[in-house]
């Protein structure tokens, strides 16, 4: 009888499943829309809030006590050159980070380092990007043996920037795999996919002594890159169709590329609710942007209208960033916000700010030769060898150029680019 009776309360409690079931969909569904009502909400009554909810905090080397800005004085210069940057920087120190590793270098290189530094107006190149400033830059504590007792615990924060759609997310993960954050009881590594603000925007050099940095810029071919940008435009609603709705991720709708260039001024043409009040009040100087911009440096300053899915802000909320030569002024068009963002990532910040190590890497050599070199690159800055965990990805050369681009659009790319910064990075 108590068998019978157990099989009955099973059969009974089986039978009330699909109920139980049916209450808890319903009552995900009433979070899930209470959630979103929530950050709506808040978007309209505190932007900043909202933006904490969608882009959680990253702790970076902002964080450091001494940490102190440089103030930029200059229009964007023609050519890439040392005078270039110590003349929009004056308060800065210019880094000779080749003197550091002098031991280590051959007479023919350290010369032709100390000729980029004395001869300030010489342009610089891709040879001088390799042999002087990438590499490690400071000695520490750690020596890789793993038994000293007295020996304290080494920590490497690796950054990684770049632009949109240049390999940033893919190589972030090559470096977090290769590199466990407790590699052994002397080291810890954290690999972080931001630096001073978010990798895809200007990092403003700061003051101070980052030993334990090493900051990793990936830069791309300027024709894929342009492609790239109008098939995944992350940040620039104004340069997208919309999101397709009929499916389950709303994916952006890219441009066709006559209108995409059409839209060539480089700005979001929308006011948000946020910066009227602003402009009104006559507040720009005081109130802070997105990503820690100013007011002249972004457009919007906040987005905190409705005209974009808040399920899509993280990826294609408007950050506009304005030119540095006339401050609030737009962008001419894409190539000119890429050269001046080549000339802050890959010449600005390793020559003015102190690190532990910087290296500059093309999206097209790491599918050419694969990632083990620039791993083994990271893990020689570090003074120690490549975990035995690590496991590089092989060379993929099919993936260069596999993109097919309409022969007016690469037209148009060429007769835009700026030859100076890519012929610095080597591509022109």
């Amino acid at each position: 009888m108590a068998q019978i009776t157990r099989r009955k309360l099973s059969q009974s409690r089986w039978h009330m499943q699909p109920a139980r079931l049916a209450m808890l969909l319903v009552l995900f569904a009433l979070v899930a829309l209470w959630t979103a009502r929530t950050i709506t909400n808040t978007a309209v009554d505190n932007p900043n809030t909202a933006l904490e909810l969608i882009h959680p905090r990253v702790e970076t080397v902002l964080d450091h006590p001494d940490f102190y800005v440089y103030p930029r004085q200059c229009a964007t210069p023609e050519k890439a050159t040392v005078a270039s940057v110590t003349g929009c920087y004056p308060g800065a120190t210019l880094q000779k980070p080749w003197q550091l590793a002098r031991n280590n270098m051959s007479a023919e290189r350290l010369s032709f380092c100390d000729d980029l530094a004395d001869n300030k107006n010489q342009p610089l190149t891709w040879k001088a990007l390799q042999q002087c400033w990438s590499g490690r830059r400071m000695a520490t504590k750690f020596t890789g043996d793993d038994k000293q007792e007295d020996q304290e615990q080494q920590t490497y924060e690796i950054h990684v920037i770049g632009e949109r759609n240049s390999g940033t997310k893919w190589l972030q993960q090559e470096l977090s795999q290769c590199f466990p954050r407790d590699l052994s009881s002397k080291i810890r590594i954290r690999c972080h996919r931001d630096f001073l603000r978010s990798k895809h925007f200007f990092q403003p050099p700061v003051r101070g002594v980052y030993a334990n940095n090493i900051v990793i810029a990936i830069v791309r071919d300027p024709i894929e890159w342009v492609a790239a940008m109008r098939e995944k435009p992350y940040h620039m609603p104004y340069h997208m169709a919309g999101f397709d709705k009929a499916t389950k991720k709303m994916l952006a709708i890219p441009l066709d590329w006559e209108t995409f260039v059409q839209r060539a001024e480089w700005t979001y043409p929308q006011t948000s609710p946020h910066d009227l009040n602003v402009l009104q009040s006559k507040t720009q100087n005081s109130v802070a942007c997105v990503q820690g911009f100013s007011f002249d440096q972004v457009t919007p300053c906040i987005f905190d209208n409705s005209t974009i899915p808040t399920s899509k802000w993280r990826g294609h909320m408007p950050i506009y960033e304005l030119s540095r030569d006339t401050p609030g002024k737009p962008f001419a068009n894409l190539l000119k916000l890429r050269s001046d963002k080549i000339l802050n990532f890959v010449v600005e910040i390793p020559l003015l700010m102190q690190l532990g190590g910087y290296w500059v890497v093309r999206y097209e050599d790491l599918l050419r030769d694969g990632t083990r070199p620039l791993l083994e690159q990271m893990a020689d800055m570090m003074g120690i060898g490549l975990p035995q965990v690590c496991r590089p990805q092989p060379p993929r050369p099919e993936r260069i150029g596999h993109r097919e681009i309409p022969e007016g659009f690469r037209q148009w790319i060429e007769e835009h680019l700026v030859l100076e910064t890519e012929q610095l990075l080597g591509y022109r």
